[in-house]
């Protein structure tokens, strides 16, 4: 029988580059509930629009998706 290898969930923080196959989302400001981010695909353009939603949720995407945690 052969276990699954489970990695631990790091905390979102400030700073944070995710990467989900060619899509990058980096976390730009944290607060109590709401996360201010940024998602893109391929290199990191300029002008990549900031976004906003609940906490729960970015985590929830990070996980389902199976996203690596590139810079910390």
């Amino acid at each position: 029988m052969k276990l699954k290898k489970r990695t631990a969930f790091k905390p979102l923080e400030k700073g944070q580059q995710w990467q989900i196959d060619n899509v990058q989302l980096e976390i730009v400001e944290l607060g109590k509930r709401l996360t201010h981010y940024r998602l893109w695909r391929g290199m990191k353009p300029k002008g990549a629009p900031v976004k906003m939603s609940r906490r729960e949720e970015i985590e929830a995407y990070l996980k389902t998706h199976r996203a690596k945690l590139v810079k910390a």
